[in-house]
């Protein structure tokens, strides 16, 4: 695909999820977690504001709606990290899950203690590390 054209995907599908920004998740006992503009920067950008490939990106895109489905499916939650920005403590949760025989992992974060849940990020096949839980398989 060209750049035009993954821009236009882009932008199609923020604009389809705009009704979907909230979305509830039994592993965090059906807490709100929000799409925000943090995830879709991050969609587009790493986190040192280096822009992502368009391989990446397009495949971040294609595996929006698996996402959806493994948020609102995970019965649980593989791992919490903390992090630091400037002058916030950073909380991470990820969600691991196999779909269509492909490892997906979601980043849900946190900004300090008043902030709220929202998803960070989405990685299709996942090469990290072997969570200490099974990884559920979602039917895709």
């Amino acid at each position: 695909m060209t750049r035009e054209e993954i821009e236009d995907l882009f932008s199609k599908t923020k604009k389809r999820l705009r009704k979907r920004t909230k979305l509830q998740s039994p592993a965090f006992k059906n807490e709100a977690l929000v799409i925000n503009a943090d995830f879709w920067n991050h969609l587009k950008f790493q986190k040192n504001k280096k822009p992502r490939t368009h391989e990446d990106i397009l495949s971040r895109l294609r595996a929006i709606d698996t996402m959806i489905e493994i948020i609102e499916n995970a019965p649980y939650y593989q791992d919490y990290f903390t992090g630091k920005d400037k002058n916030n403590i950073m909380h991470f949760w990820t969600i691991l899950a196999t779909c269509n025989d492909i490892r997906y992992c979601v980043v849900v974060r946190k900004k300090g203690k008043q902030g709220n849940k929202h998803i960070y990020s989405i990685i299709p096949n996942w090469r990290g590390y072997i969570p200490r839980a099974e990884t559920p398989i979602i039917k895709g």
